[in-house]
């Protein structure tokens, strides 16, 4: 895939998964938004792309809150004017068995995991249309596959 000079929106990307997509796709040639809820962790990405030779911005938004979500795209906005592709990464989990899973939980876990997702495919979305063009990655885990 050639990701030279796009500008990649990739939440979650302050470890792990999502901080491994970052590197590599700004290996590959794109600027990089590193969105995580800890903004340590999506610093020390943000100086890992910067290294590569990237622009970057860093997002500390939490995805599974509108007005945090529509913020980041308006930063972004103003900072690249665009986004070319949107990796949906940031996930949560909170384990146990159904019968033990506090409605609490219940909620954080849709919020992020599902909210988060319609959110920013909601405000990213709506960025490609205005230049016709962009591409979506919504990623799961093998927990989506059993219960």
């Amino acid at each position: 895939m050639n990701f030279k000079d796009k500008v990649a929106v990739i939440t979650g990307s302050g470890s792990g998964i999502g901080k491994s997509i970052a590197l590599l796709m700004a290996e590959m040639g794109a600027d990089i938004i590193v969105n995580d809820v800890s903004l340590e962790n999506a610093r020390q990405t943000a100086k890992e792309i910067i290294n590569k030779g990237r622009k970057t911005l860093v997002s500390n938004a939490n995805i599974a809150k509108k007005q945090d979500v529509k913020q980041m795209f308006d930063s972004i906005e103003a900072e690249f004017g665009r986004i070319d592709v949107l990796v949906n990464n940031a996930g949560i989990t909170r384990d146990g068995l159904l019968m033990d899973l506090s409605e609490e939980n219940w909620d954080k876990v849709m919020d992020v995991n599902l909210k988060g997702v319609y959110f920013c495919c909601k405000y990213g979305a709506k960025m490609m249309s205005q230049k016709q063009y962009g591409k979506i990655v919504n990623i799961s885990s093998a927990s989506a596959q059993m219960g």
